[in-house]
């Protein structure tokens, strides 16, 4: 029998593109993966966003695309998969399929492509009707169809290869990316779930009967209020803080097993995805007690806030005042609920139609929305947050007790479970004792666990090497509350030899630190050059010298004062600017601005103290930060 020939392999039965190819097909293979590429990269700073391993520029608090991950669309009903998970999958799935063959897919491959096209023109659908914004998604959806355009022109011809052909590889990548991504979801919750944890045996503990002991209320301010902060409305009298830890509106019996205290916000994403599990409690127990309380991230009634994160979030609160105030219990859930159901935004015309739907009286309702009385309520709840060392939503507590952790799946309804097998005896909400803001911030601060951060050369630190009480601080040169931080580690420092501090630089100025949504110290970048220009001019000493000046003079600093600085210092105006500029000192500042963004610093000063982060460093009459120093000086010295 003759042996056949071997024929070569036509371009479209080729399994892959070989060396020696057409160029033609190899422009639009390496196109349409650069165009894959960027969708994996998008999809993939989500990805990393929700593990909580880097936050991408603009994807903080507030972000549009926090919103959009946060939403009903960012993830899977059912199973609370993140979609974000889902389409890093596939686009990584995709790509490697198109890179294997080469460009030339078989027709199931092809198919693939345009049902995966299909869904992204369902979600930039859902982004613009919902108003959701996200610049990743939105990349990764638009480099998609991209793709698909390249690999629909690619193929126009039809390939002579099986329907399947290149599947199978192509659902292995997606099960191999899905169980990886599975496990590092995982690992990132090991944290809220100890947190859980220790936060129920809590719970069970205090339920134990107890002697209340009398309270006075006492307004209580956040730390860090910045000199840009814009003043907000305050009602005509003094704020007096409740001395019973309960709501307004309660739900549920006052005499309860199970009494829950929740701060939450119409327009926070996080507390919108909580009320599937308070429905679940409200509708199934009978023994358990709900309170909403209110703290909304919008400066027009909140003073504690500078970003506005819920623009509507005040009016939110006051329409759910308002039907609690004309309506009772009953009015104010109903409300709540429809508040909720649309993400705490509204326009009159929505409010209007609503208050018709209930049939209650609009004139009636929305003069009392607009009264002092909702304010005053709205302002109470937030100084009463406060209080208790809010500084984000929602806040719940159970039986006095935070609910740490509340972001585990299904934190608050297993909470409740494990409390109400427990058998704790009911007791009304005076046997309810929070721990206050101080308490909070130093226990807080204990029970993390210790972070390490790169160190640098030449780093102008003061203090031994070897203190046991390690600080450090991330700020701008030029905000108000971060020189006062610095005065205050330095004045601390003073006749002690068990102190260390570094100050890094964190510049709210999109030029060096561009992960910021905006610039609220135009010129920081600059000032902190100047500092380490200074410091390899003439060292640690020139350095503090220089750093003390500009905090000195953040609103007065121009080429001319600072020449005059310089030389009063003892440095040449001339080298000192042409250092400033030098690549070498521009990439120091942006690498501690980097890794600024790594740590999550949402807010400054952000200070550590041997490696754990203080969430609040002070109050109105009190400064933490002396109290959890004096505690760390007890302490073994770290490692670095």
């Amino acid at each position: 029998m003759p042996i056949p020939t071997p024929q070569p392999a036509s371009p479209a039965d080729s399994p892959g593109l070989k060396s020696g190819g057409s160029p033609s097909a190899l422009v639009p293979m390496l196109v349409g993966a650069g165009v894959l590429a960027a969708a994996v990269a998008a999809s993939g700073s989500l990805v990393l966003d929700h593990l909580g391993v880097f936050r991408p520029p603009g994807c903080g608090a507030g972000s549009p695309c926090r919103a959009a991950t946060s939403s009903v669309w960012g993830s899977i009903p059912g199973v609370n998969w993140p979609v974000s998970f889902v389409g890093f999958a596939y686009f990584l799935t995709v790509l490697v399929a198109w890179v294997r063959s080469g460009g030339r897919w078989s027709p199931g491959l092809r198919w693939l492509a345009r049902a995966g096209a299909l869904g992204s023109l369902f979600f930039l659908g859902v982004m613009l009707v919902a108003k959701l914004p996200c610049k990743y998604c939105l990349a990764s959806h638009i480099a998609n169809l991209c793709f698909v355009g390249v690999a629909e022109w690619t193929n126009r011809r039809p390939a002579n290869r099986p329907f399947g052909r290149g599947l199978a590889v192509a659902a292995g990548v997606f099960a191999a990316a899905t169980v990886a991504l599975g496990f590092a979801e995982q690992q990132a919750q090991k944290k809220p779930e100890a947190e859980l944890a220790a936060s129920t045996r809590a719970m069970i503990e205090a339920s134990k009967p107890k002697t209340p002991a009398p309270e006075t209320g006492e307004l209580s301010q956040t730390a860090a209020q910045s000199a840009a902060k814009p003043p907000a409305a305050q009602p005509a009298r003094p704020i007096v803080l409740p001395t019973v830890f309960t709501g307004r509106h309660r739900f549920g019996p006052e005499i309860a097993p199970i009494r829950i205290v929740m701060w939450t916000g119409y327009q926070c994403p996080d507390c919108r995805k909580m009320e599937p599990q308070v429905k679940e409690i409200m509708t199934k127990r009978k023994d358990v007690s709900i309170s909403i309380k209110h703290f909304p991230f919008c400066p027009d009634c909140n003073p504690h806030v500078v970003r506005n994160d819920h623009p509507n979030g005040c009016w939110a609160a006051r329409a759910a005042e308002a039907a609690g105030i004309l309506k009772g219990t009953d009015g104010f859930w109903k409300m709540h609920e429809w508040l909720f159901s649309r993400g705490g935004a509204f326009t009159d015309k929505d409010l209007l139609g609503v208050l018709m739907q209930f049939g209650w009286d609009s004139a009636s309702f929305i003069q009392t929305m607009q009264g002092p009385t909702t304010l005053r309520n709205v302002q109470t709840d937030i100084e009463e947050a406060v209080s208790y060392g809010l500084r984000f939503s929602p806040m719940i507590f159970i039986n006095g007790i935070e609910l740490k952790g509340w972001n585990a799946p299904g934190a608050l309804t297993r909470a409740v479970e494990t409390l109400a097998a427990a058998n704790p005896e009911p007791q009304g909400p005076e046997a309810d004792r929070p721990v206050k803001a101080a308490e909070k911030s130093i226990a807080d601060w204990r029970e993390q666990p210790a972070m390490a951060w790169p160190t640098r050369p030449n780093l102008p630190a003061l203090g031994p090497a070897n203190a046991k009480v390690k600080i450090t601080i991330f700020g701008d040169l030029l905000e108000p509350t971060t020189a006062e931080a610095d005065r205050t580690v330095r004045d601390a420092m003073a006749g002690r030899t068990d102190m260390w501090y570094e100050f890094r630089y964190f510049p709210v100025d999109k030029e060096c630190n561009p992960a910021l949504p905006q610039t609220l110290f135009p010129g920081s970048c600059r000032a902190a050059r100047a500092a380490e220009a200074a410091n390899t001019m003439g060292g640690s000493e020139a350095y503090w010298r220089m750093h003390d000046w500009i905090q000195a003079n953040p609103k007065n600093i121009t080429d001319e004062t600072l020449r005059g600085a310089a030389k009063a210092m003892g440095l040449d105006p001339d080298e000192l600017f042409r250092r400033m500029e030098s690549p070498d000192i521009r990439k120091l500042v942006e690498t501690d601005a980097n890794i600024g963004s790594r740590l999550h610093i949402t807010e400054i000063p952000r200070i550590s103290v041997n490696g754990k982060h203080i969430a609040r460093w002070r109050l109105k009459d009190e400064y933490i930060l002396e109290r959890i120093i004096e505690e760390a000086a007890s302490e073994e010295p770290p490692h670095r």
